[in-house]
């Protein structure tokens, strides 16, 4: 989930922007598959000291074993040795665990993980991609998105849940013009009046109305956050049988590469039960409430994921994080998720209570919005940021003047 009012992302926290300009490459990612005739990729020999290495470090934890639980005390083996591996029967004191959700997992919703028959038998009408609009300012990344889902040709319905009161006329006749079926919706609010939240999700939890488009007939959904970009064709995913799916999370911290999902790229069954079910839990289940309805999903859904391949979810942090690995999933990246920049300007400002068409789609406006973008973060996302241009600017002369007013 993403620092945004109209979808979800990776948790982008202050002071970040201060990191190092450059892109972690410490360790070089080649495919396990890639052969020596492959373009710019070559095998190299492997050293056979890499070998001698390695049966060293053997023979370490072999002591390690046999002297670790007081009799490397009476030998005198060195320090090192006997930490590597606990004495037996014994709590190590360098070992500290690393804390997750799953530590104190408690299941609490009881799905099976597998729904059918297969969602292959569904019908086009009952197949559809969704995002959400909480604010004005994502109103031009929906646009874009509803145009990129046209250009990749998605045989499914496009669906855009949406607050009703914050949203202009004007943004709505863009929404329409790019293929998007307007889905109203209203606000829920964050558990506990928002305590711990972070708070540029406090509308997120909205989110949720989406297991509710079963009332229109929808039976499998694709769901994309406004920060999105879809790339190439996703319809095999409502191929799916499992009730949810979505990609491991990603962060430039000490996480990593994690377990967790990321909530901004979701395939799932809409459920009106489901939906109700939610709304009982959301208040008194134990999660993170820093990153809301992301953290709730996670722990509502986490014995039943499905975790797809990083290439539905194409976070930006992995090419902070790891540039080579980011550069081998090109070829197959099928949605680009803006989460550490956003081409667009999130931070519009409207001269009235409601937007003019102008204030939010204007072309130069936007222009250098993505010229700040191009820029951010020493210019590590540029390239993608220029892509989601290419898109908004076709986009815009799609539409043309029909709806600025």
């Amino acid at each position: 989930m993403g620092l945004d009012g109209g979808g979800g992302s990776s948790i982008k926290y202050p002071g970040t922007e201060e990191m190092s300009s450059r892109p972690h490459q410490d360790v070089e990612y080649i495919p396990l598959d890639s052969g020596p005739s492959e373009p710019g990729l070559t095998r190299r020999p492997v050293a056979s000291a890499k070998y001698a290495g390695h049966l060293f470090l053997a023979a370490v934890f072999f002591t390690g074993i046999v002297v670790g639980g007081g009799i490397g005390r009476w030998l005198k083996v060195p320090h090192v040795i006997t930490t590597l591996i606990p004495p037996i029967g014994l709590e190590s004191p360098h070992y500290e665990p690393v804390v997750t959700l799953f530590d104190s997992f408690i299941d609490i919703n009881h799905l099976s993980p597998a729904k059918y028959p297969s969602p292959a038998t569904t019908k086009r009408n009952e197949r559809a991609v969704v995002t959400s609009l909480y604010t004005e300012s994502y109103s031009v990344a929906v646009a874009t998105l509803g145009h990129a889902l046209t250009k990749v040709n998605t045989d499914a319905r496009k669906i855009v849940i949406y607050l009703p009161e914050r949203i202009s006329e004007t943004t709505l006749c863009h929404l329409r013009e790019v293929g998007w079926e307007l889905f109203p919706v209203d606000l829920i609010e964050p558990p506990d009046h928002g305590k711990g939240i972070w708070p540029a999700f406090i509308d997120q939890y909205t989110k949720l109305r989406v297991w509710t488009l079963d009332k229109i007939g929808v039976k499998t959904a694709v769901y994309l956050d406004a920060d999105t970009l879809v790339r190439q064709n996703v319809d095999e995913l409502f191929e799916l049988p499992f009730i949810f799916a979505a990609v491991p999370d990603v962060f430039l911290d000490e996480r990593g590469f994690t377990i967790n999902f990321n909530a901004g790229v979701m395939v799932f069954k809409p459920d009106s039960e489901v939906f109700a079910n939610m709304l009982t839990k959301v208040e008194s289940a134990h999660f993170d409430r820093v990153a809301a309805e992301q953290s709730f999903l996670n722990l509502y859904y986490g014995s039943q994921v499905l975790k797809l391949p990083h290439v539905y979810n194409g976070n930006l942090a992995i090419k902070r994080k790891a540039a080579p690995y980011w550069e081998a999933i090109q070829e197959q990246l099928r949605i680009i998720h803006y989460t550490l920049v956003k081409p667009f300007d999130v931070g519009l400002k409207c001269e009235k209570e409601t937007c003019t068409g102008d204030e939010v789609f204007g072309v130069e406006n936007q222009r250098d919005h993505l010229e700040v973008a191009e820029k951010a973060w020493g210019g590590n996302f540029a390239a993608e940021a220029r892509e989601w241009g290419a898109v908004f600017e076709e986009m815009m002369r799609t539409v043309g003047d029909k709806c600025l007013v």
